[in-house]
């Protein structure tokens, strides 16, 4: 059965990492880049500018007054916003170079974005979001002087975003800065720490069936955090990302679809544990397994990151860090721990020939629930048919048995 979770847990490996991709299909990676507004002139009540999700974006929400138009990095047309929503010129090359972070989507020939716009309206909200490539950076190359000094705060760049309200032109000046991520060691030492609990719990469990039962409520426990570790880090990362709650929703589902199977698989473990179920060892390691890889290995980058697009307000990209140290810690050591206590014990029926021992289960149900599963009525036949074929050999031998 072991062998089962460990091939289930490496092919669930595979869609950890899409799923972790899919982190980074919002298109808001983690990165020690951070840009922010300085000002805007003219200000005026009629609209609001803001740079979003660490750098990620751009947000201009239209107020009152006349419509506002934003050009495209040609100075055409791109958008317009106003009290009926937000239009989109589809002749605009920036439409296809604004649908993701890197601008990598291709722009189909025959565009004439000189030409007269053609509008198309692509929100009823009087608010438009879109990735700016002027205020993030773009490659995966360091910036000159990031390289010489990477452990220094540097000023990138400074760029001006504009759009027009009416006959008056509008400047949002950005600035993005280089910040040095934290030091990741702290928190690699409390996975490590974490890690070693359920551990230290399955081996001093693990030769003995009554520490066993014990062993296993101690590690629901601890799974149980676990969970609401991981629970958490996804709604960090799906609330990240401005815009409806809806959306929200769907990215929580999209993005950690191996994590809510992982949840699933643990709660249905809990319930198996509490009907003393011989199975439910099996889930609650896989499921852990699970949320240490999905939920914590493959965002180890964070620990390391300055800027994180997450949700929880100034102190979530550090409670995001420490969401995934916990994650990773009781997800390994759970995991770990899962595989030492359902390793059958082997009771000698002599101790001096162990040619014909008999291996005990994860724990012994029947004690308290003789028939409460079909786990039970098994341990409590094999016990039965031990019981006897001891006695048979003791007999045999001369031996004399209670």
């Amino acid at each position: 059965m072991m062998l089962v979770v460990v091939a289930l847990v490496l092919v669930s490996v595979g869609f950890g990492n899409s799923s972790a991709q899919a982190h980074s299909a919002a298109n808001s990676p983690a990165s020690n880049y951070r840009t922010k507004l300085l000002l805007v002139t003219p200000t005026s009540d009629a609209y609001q500018a803001r740079v979003i999700e660490t750098g990620n974006r751009f947000e201009l929400r239209w107020k009152s007054g006349p419509e506002l138009t934003v050009p495209d990095y040609d100075d055409h047309p791109y958008l317009r916003i106003g009290p009926n929503g937000v239009e989109e010129n589809q002749q605009s090359n920036a439409k296809y170079l604004n649908s993701s972070r890197v601008g990598s989507a291709t722009i189909p020939d025959g565009l004439k974005p000189e030409g007269p716009p053609q509008w198309k309206r692509i929100s009823s909200e009087p608010v438009a979001r879109w990735h700016d490539h002027r205020i993030h950076w773009m490659t995966s190359e360091l910036p000159e002087s990031v390289a010489k000094t990477p452990n220094k705060t540097h000023i990138i760049a400074t760029a001006p975003v504009v759009f027009s309200a009416g006959s008056h032109v509008v400047t949002a000046t950005t600035e993005m800065r280089w910040n040095p991520g934290p030091n990741a060691v702290p928190y690699c030492l409390l996975a490590g720490v974490l890690a070693l609990g359920p551990i230290a719990v399955a081996l001093w469990a693990r030769k003995n069936l009554e520490r066993r039962r014990i062993a296993l409520k101690i590690i629901c426990a601890l799974c149980i955090v676990l969970l609401a570790a991981d629970v958490l880090h996804l709604i960090g990362i799906s609330f990240g990302i401005v815009g409806p709650f809806g959306q929200a929703i769907g990215r929580m589902a999209s993005v950690g679809f191996v994590s809510l199977a992982a949840w699933c698989i643990s709660l249905i473990g809990f319930v198996l544990a509490r009907q003393d179920r011989l199975d439910a060892p099996y889930l609650i390691t896989f499921g852990a397994a699970l949320m240490a890889v999905v939920g914590g290995l493959v965002d180890v980058g964070v620990l390391s990151k300055s800027s994180l697009p997450v949700a929880f307000g100034d102190a979530g990209p550090a409670l995001i860090r420490l969401l995934v140290a916990i994650t990773i810690g009781l997800g390994v050591g759970i995991a770990i721990a899962g595989v030492v206590v359902t390793t059958p014990i082997r009771t000698l029926i002599n101790p001096c020939d162990d040619s014909e021992a008999v291996p005990q289960p994860f724990f012994d149900c029947s004690a308290d629930t003789p028939s409460a599963s079909t786990g039970a009525m098994t341990t409590s036949t094999t016990k039965t048919k031990t019981k006897t074929k001891t006695k048979t050999r003791a007999k045999a031998k001369g031996w004399e048995l209670d």
